[in-house]
């Protein structure tokens, strides 16, 4: 870098000068500071080094921008359980298209899809309670809370893993979902803290709105439509 205004005739002195100013963002700072040494350089040069400060501090301005991780809120989160809850009928589709009911693999399959399914129900009960009820206690630090949401990642994600060694199912479809029923615990939390503030109305409103958009819908409520046929009797 500092060779390039060398090669404009920039002497060290006048180098440092222009680092400084690499600090500051604002375009009329950047003015003020250039000002001091345009007496010792042409028009032209001070000109050329004018446009490269203001260049140079935007791209790092831009950088610094690209580099700050985005932080999870509640419709990430949401979108991610939802986007779960997708997947997992997903398989309940495979599951129903290509075994036949009576089939032993069918059966355990509907019996834990059911048991998975009343769990996860408990921790979404439980989680639209935790919202209406608002910051009276840290549901990240609720032991009830913690264990009713494990129980629900684990039946739930016993069932896709079953799911897909019964179906014999490409497996890589399968990892997103199993680590998103892993963290539900997490997730709730997340969305817990971002609802559970306000009027009593509001956070009626959002319990609401989380409960109906995260539930899952019964065996019986997912048709096969659009799964691949292939029955295994």
């Amino acid at each position: 870098m500092k060779e390039r205004f060398t090669k404009l005739g920039c002497t060290p002195k006048i180098f440092t000068e222009i680092s400084d100013v690499l600090t500051f963002t604002c375009g009329r700072i950047i003015i003020r500071r250039l000002s001091r040494i345009k007496s010792q350089m042409s028009i032209r040069k001070y000109a050329h080094l004018l446009i490269a400060a203001i260049v140079l501090s935007s791209l790092a301005s831009a950088t610094d921008e690209k580099q700050q991780p985005v932080k999870e809120g509640a419709p990430t989160s949401i979108a991610r359980i939802t986007t779960a809850r997708t997947r997992v009928e997903a398989y309940v589709r495979i599951v129903k298209s290509r075994l036949t009911p009576g089939n032993p693999k069918y059966d355990i399959l509907m019996n834990e899809y059911v048991d998975a399914y009343s769990k996860y129900d408990g921790w979404v009960s439980v989680l639209k309670s935790a919202i209406v009820a608002g910051k009276e206690k840290n549901l990240s630090s609720d032991r009830e809370y913690a264990q009713i949401a494990k129980d629900a990642s684990s039946a739930s994600q016993k069932f896709v893993q079953d799911a897909i060694d019964a179906t014999e199912s490409a497996t890589n479809r399968g990892v997103g979902v199993i680590a998103v029923l892993s963290s539900l615990a997490d997730i709730g939390v997340k969305v817990w803290n971002s609802y559970a503030s306000g009027s009593q109305e509001r956070r009626m409103k959002y319990a609401d709105y989380v409960a109906n958009d995260i539930k899952w819908r019964g065996w019986e409520d997912i048709s096969v439509s659009g799964a691949t046929k292939s029955k295994h009797k």
